[in-house]
């Protein structure tokens, strides 16, 4: 008897302390509740997917730090968080972390994968959720014409714009005969394709081709067919890209290849200053078309270097900086339209549809079919005073994607909201 009455008194003391904890924590919520619920409101929530491991490993983080730096340099700097997340190169894993990001984490919007069978797997499956993507790299042709969507943004670049441009330019500076190389994944094929069309219909010869896996690491049987090829080839043009493009250039130098004068010329600019130490003597004469150098001489470019050197010491800029900074800047565009309200996804689109404005790479615009209209130069890698650089060999001026008519590559793009 004596111990239930104890009991009895324990139990009467710990519904006291919880009614009391109760007040407590009802008094505090009324004191910082409301400052606690207006910064959850203003937070803007930024996701990043990107390939942080595999062949592109080297260029994700670069991307990332380029659109922290546009964040730092808006009037968001405190408002924004970023999620990250690493697609391993694979559509399913792609889809897999932006659907966790938007649902768990509630994040506004994406910068999207680099890959571009990455990147259309994700806007499917993001467009009948209404949820936004902006793209660095990763522009699939289609996104271009028949899968646009209203909530993906193709920032940099296309493969049509990648290779297209460059037709004129090969028949006029170096000949009728070309080898076509690429990658063996949607882009890879595109660039090759927009190229051997238009190149084959103005007079120019195709004397061979290959395509190689992704993570190729031995070119030997790919190289032998090119110097075997006849008649020989005026140059190589398609595209391999980041690690699998140092494998391919310095073998090509150990065949012989770069002593017959057989220059090398890929698209979505290969040969970045990150990359270039990696190949030596072994890339001097090539070429990479873009939108972008480090050595472009404009004033948005010096004080885009000066910032991205402020925030990252020790770090220089490239392409995949540049693209990265694009992103963030139209998305902070998107923002100041939509007043600051991350939640309104369809005044950040409004917003994003208007720009054009100067950048480091040149003038930028948005086209209809949500593809940046940018200026395509062609650049040749020299050594000047004992270091690798890149000059300007050819400014082919500035490029969309076609998306209506017999000419759009991608198909036609029927926006839809």
């Amino acid at each position: 008897m004596e111990n239930r009455k104890k009991n009895d008194e324990k139990m009467k003391i710990t519904r006291r302390d919880l009614l009391k904890g109760a007040a407590v924590a009802a008094a505090s919520t009324a004191l910082s509740g409301p400052f606690n619920l207006a910064h959850a409101a203003n937070e803007i929530r930024v996701g990043l997917t990107l390939s942080y491991s595999g062949v592109y490993a080297m260029i994700a983080k670069r991307v990332e730090n380029g659109v922290k730096l546009a964040f730092a340099q808006s009037k968001y700097k405190d408002q924004v968080k970023f999620f990250i997340e690493d697609t391993q190169g694979k559509p399913n894993v792609a889809i897999e972390k932006a659907q966790k990001l938007f649902d768990k984490e509630r994040i506004h919007m994406l910068a999207g994968p680099i890959a571009g069978h990455e990147s259309l797997a994700v806007s499917e499956m993001l467009k009948p959720k209404k949820k936004l993507m902006l793209l660095s790299y990763g522009a699939n042709i289609k996104l271009c014409g028949e899968s646009c969507s209203r909530y993906t943004f193709l920032c940099g670049h296309t493969p049509w714009n990648q290779s297209y441009p460059a037709v004129d330019w090969f028949l006029k500076d170096l000949g009728k005969r070309v080898y076509l190389i690429g990658a063996d994944y949607s882009t890879g094929h595109e660039i090759v394709k927009f190229f051997k069309e238009p190149f084959e219909k103005k007079g120019g010869q195709v004397v061979g081709s290959f395509f190689a896996p992704l993570g190729t690491t031995e070119y030997a049987p790919y190289l032998a067919k090119i110097k075997s090829a006849s008649p020989k080839p005026d140059g190589v043009f398609g595209f391999i890209g980041g690690n699998d493009l140092i494998n391919f250039i310095k073998q090509y130098d150990e065949f012989g290849l770069h002593k017959e004068n057989i220059p090398v010329i890929v698209g979505i600019g290969g040969f970045g200053i990150v990359i270039l130490p990696s190949m030596g003597d072994a890339a001097i004469g090539h070429y990479h078309l873009f939108h972008y150098s480090l050595w472009l001489e404009n004033k948005e470019n010096e004080a885009f270097k000066a910032a991205y050197s402020k925030m990252f010491t020790g770090e220089t800029v490239d392409e995949s900086v540049v693209l990265g900074y694009e992103v963030g800047t139209m998305m902070v565009k998107g923002l100041d339209e939509a007043g600051g309200n991350a939640e309104d996804t369809e005044k950040v689109i409004n917003g994003i549809e208007k720009v054009d404005y100067l950048s480091p790479r040149g003038r930028i615009k948005m086209d209809p079919n949500h593809v940046a209209n940018v200026p395509i130069y062609i650049f040749q890698v020299q050594k000047k005073d004992g270091k690798l650089s890149l000059r300007v060999a050819a400014n082919t001026g500035n490029w969309g994607t076609p998306y209506s008519g017999p000419d759009a590559p991608g198909g036609e793009c029927k926006m839809s909201k």
